[in-house]
């Protein structure tokens, strides 16, 4: 609300301000009556002679001024702004593609309203809570279509998510497949716009994936497997009821006029199939909910994606108005002082008194300005972080989990926070998540110049690094542990990490007088075979060293090659009994012809919508 040029961000409390003359009214008519009263009890002609001291004109002032404090407080509190300034932000969360079933049997009215309303509502309550992060919107059925790619601007991608429904592809039927891949190709492209901007952490990217789980293709494992490559998480969030429902068909006004058939004629019932979405769940490292009418699950799934590292997409420059409440704060603060001072009677006023009594005030009020700007979020984050400690030291890793999470969002770029993460992850056994945010945590600690907690970090990622066998990098973490310890000594911390590094050393040891009792068996087993070839005949000799001068040719030729080309025809070798080395080398150069035919085939039918045997 603007009045007069001030934006006041709580206008609501403009009416208090407005009431402050009512409280005065009220305040004369009780003073009022308290002289009434007191001219029952002594006539007025000897007040004077009486009670020397006292002056009804005093708790008038009092009044006055105490109604003038309480209407400035009522402006402060209406948090009034004026003047504006540019600053630049930068813009921190994670990338996370929505892949939403659209299918018919979507349309299924099992859950209340139907399972594509109870979808849509989800998706507004989730983009609610996603604020800083980037996400985008696929659609899929019998093919898919990427709706909105990556973006920061949400209130778009829930305009574009509320007008899901079967018509926003071209096919019917349910691939699962073909909405995942699309959706792992509209991420690489947004990694790519964001390669290169200057990120302190990398961002992390997700996939939330909202079905009834009926899949009629068999592309997924496939697909799952690139996504586990890429090291993508998705998070699927079934909808609907096992025990199903019919799917209705609607005229053009909305009207029921059937219910979906077969091409027997037989009614549709789509079910709800969790099985299928569990497992894929599971095998894309990822976690599955089942939606219910509360939708609590969505508080499990922020917590997931708070455990992520958030990266920084960009700088932007935001217009800010500057706040200016302290104003009347300040003035509210000094009238309520002077009236805290004002007398009540009439007295002899000590001015040296007053001095001193107006010092202290003005101390007070410039304390009270310098810490106004304090921030809450760092608050809420430390409250949120004990919590955690505290439930961790309980044993329950869920609670604690969440406690972190919720700090991290509050302070990202805390790297005790990162090193509580990580913890969380350790306890867990997810030895490669939290051998990354360790790393994270003492990149983070390194920077604001806390070598206690870098080292402390290290340590714990070595821990990590040597749980899941990667004994050179748990070596590489320990040492840089030990460098970061120097600056900020801990005893106890550089026993642990020197006694960690002597079991290592001796687990290298072992493993390298294993290797070599493997390669003198090695060797004596070439001996062997080098006796048994000289016991053979002067025939087979002669057949051996022409097998070695054409050997020895392939390998100069192969030596002509890059390695990756080398490898390649290493493991597509062509051996034969019946065909001779030119034969074979035609045969090879056919395949390799009709595989790239077939290949650039595969591209022109990409996004052809196929017929399916089932189109819900």
């Amino acid at each position: 609300m603007k009045i007069l040029g001030v934006f006041f961000l709580y206008p609501m409390w403009l009416a208090a301000v407005a009431a402050v003359p009512v409280f005065y009214v009220a305040g004369r008519v009780l003073l009022a009556a308290r002289r009434k009263k007191f001219g029952k009890f002594l006539e007025e002609p000897v007040w004077s002679r009486v009670v020397p001291d006292l002056d009804w004109a005093l708790p008038r002032k009092k009044l006055f001024v105490w109604c003038f404090a309480v209407g400035f407080l009522f402006l402060a509190m209406a948090r009034p702004q004026w003047g504006e300034s540019e600053e630049v932000m930068k813009t921190t969360g994670l990338d996370i593609m929505l892949v939403v079933d659209v299918s018919n049997s979507m349309m299924a009215e099992d859950v209340v309203p139907s399972r594509m309303k109870k979808t849509q509502h989800f998706i507004r309550r989730f983009l609610e809570r996603a604020v800083g992060d980037r996400v985008g919107l696929v659609a899929f059925a019998g093919n898919s279509a990427l709706l909105s790619p990556l973006t920061t601007d949400l209130d778009y991608v829930a305009e574009t998510a509320d007008t899901l429904a079967p018509d926003s592809v071209t096919a019917q039927g349910t691939d699962i497949g073909a909405g995942l891949e699309t959706a792992l190709n509209a991420l690489e492209r947004g990694a790519e716009d964001n390669s290169g901007k200057d990120t302190q952490a990398p961002v992390s990217r997700s996939i939330i994936l909202i079905s009834d789980g009926e899949d009629n293709e068999d592309r997924i494992n496939e697909i799952v497997a690139g996504l586990k490559k890429e090291n993508l998480k998705v998070y699927v969030v079934g909808v609907g009821t096992e025990k199903g429902g019919p799917i209705p068909v609607r005229d053009p006004q909305g009207q029921t006029v059937g219910f979906k058939r077969d091409r027997s004629g037989k009614t549709v019932v789509t079910s709800f199939n969790p099985t299928a979405l569990r497992k894929l769940a599971t095998d894309a490292d990822g976690r599955f909910w089942q939606m219910t009418p509360s939708e609590n699950e969505l508080d499990e799934l922020m917590s997931e994606l708070g455990s992520l590292s958030r990266g920084e997409f960009a700088e932007k420059k935001v217009t800010i108005r500057k706040e200016r409440f302290q104003i009347p704060l300040a003035i509210a603060l000094l009238l309520l002082l002077f009236e805290l001072g004002m007398p009540a009677r009439r007295i002899r006023i000590d001015k040296e008194k007053i001095a001193r009594g107006g010092a202290a005030a003005g101390l007070f009020l410039a304390f009270f300005l310098a810490s106004s700007d304090a921030r809450a979020d760092e608050w809420q984050a430390y409250r949120e972080n004990e919590k955690g400690v505290k439930a961790f030291a309980d044993d329950k890793v869920s609670e604690a989990k969440e406690r972190f999470s919720n700090a991290q969002v509050e302070d990202p770029k805390s790297p005790a926070l990162r090193f509580n993460q990580g913890a969380i992850h350790l306890k867990e056994e997810k030895y490669d998540d939290a051998a990354k945010v360790y790393g994270e945590a003492a990149e983070a600690a390194q920077r604001n110049e806390e070598p206690g907690l870098a080292a402390a970090a290290l340590y714990d990622q070595g821990i990590a690094r040597t749980a899941k066998k990667d004994l050179e990098g748990a070596v590489d973490s320990y040492l840089a542990a030990l460098e970061e310890n120097a600056h900020q000594p801990n005893a106890d911390l550089e026993k642990k990490i020197r006694r960690n590094l002597e079991l290592l050393f001796q687990a290298k040891q072992s493993q390298g007088q294993g290797g070599d009792s493997k390669d003198q068996d090695q060797k004596d087993s070439d001996k062997k075979d080098k006796g048994d070839q000289n016991k053979s005949g002067k025939n087979s000799s002669d057949g051996q060293d022409d097998q070695k001068k054409n050997d020895k040719d392939g390998d100069k030729d192969k030596e002509k090659q890059p390695p990756h080309y080398a490898e390649s025809n290493g493991k597509r070798q062509f051996k034969s009994q019946k065909l001779s080395k030119e034969d074979a080398d035609r045969v090879m150069s056919e395949l390799a012809r009709r595989e790239k035919d077939l290949q650039d085939k595969m591209k022109r039918m990409k996004g052809r919508p196929q017929p399916l045997e089932k189109d819900w």
